[in-house]
């Protein structure tokens, strides 16, 4: 592991202290290795991890000039990581919004469409995504199916014989979440969801 014990002291002193700190970061090759393990271990792609990195250096030196009082108590790749592992976890939220925005768009076509070739259309996107669907498992197929068609938390809980709604809750946001997932890694079927 690379030695930064004065890591600190160089970001706050000359600029060119400064630029060699962030060099070393940024050249680091095992901080990138655990960064990248992390990202791929969290349905990301190596194409995600250099920014991710980046970012991550560009918070790390932030904190160190914006708050004279800040110390680092454990190595920088421990800091480090935990400031990818939150903009990584933003990340997917920013991802996760951006599907279920398209997917409530998507909905919202489907309610405004009155001919029958959008009603065609339609039907084909719903077989479809009942397919990638049947891909997540009967039970997140049938919570996915019964939410997409506006029931209620509480309404699905009794028609599946779950517990209660928070159960449900929490069942629709893992199986939403492997949605997201498996979309995003098939691009290609993404598109064939689209009206």
């Amino acid at each position: 592991m690379s030695d930064y014990s004065n890591i600190t002291k160089q970001i706050r002193g000359s600029e060119k202290a400064r630029v060699e700190a962030i060099k070393k970061l940024a050249n680091d090759k095992e901080l990138y290795s655990k960064i990248e393990s992390y990202i791929l271990k969290n349905s990301g792609s190596k194409a995600d991890v250099l920014p991710i990195v980046d970012d991550a250096i560009i918070v790390f030196v932030k904190k160190i000039l914006n708050n004279k009082t800040f110390s680092l108590d454990s190595h920088p790749h421990a800091y480090l990581m935990t400031v990818s592992k939150n903009l990584w976890f933003n990340e997917l939220r920013k991802q996760k919004r951006r599907l279920t925005e398209e997917l409530d768009d998507t909905v919202q076509r489907e309610d405004d469409s009155h001919n029958q070739e959008k009603m065609i259309i339609t039907s084909e996107i719903y077989n479809k995504l009942r397919d990638v669907l049947g891909l997540l498992g009967k039970n997140c197929k049938e919570v996915l199916l019964l939410w997409g068609a506006g029931f209620k938390m509480h309404e699905i809980a009794d028609k599946l014989g779950y517990k209660d709604e928070r159960v449900v809750r929490k069942k629709k946001s893992i199986c939403f979440s492997q949605l997201t997932n498996y979309l995003n890694d098939n691009p290609g079927i993404k598109d064939l969801l689209r009206p």
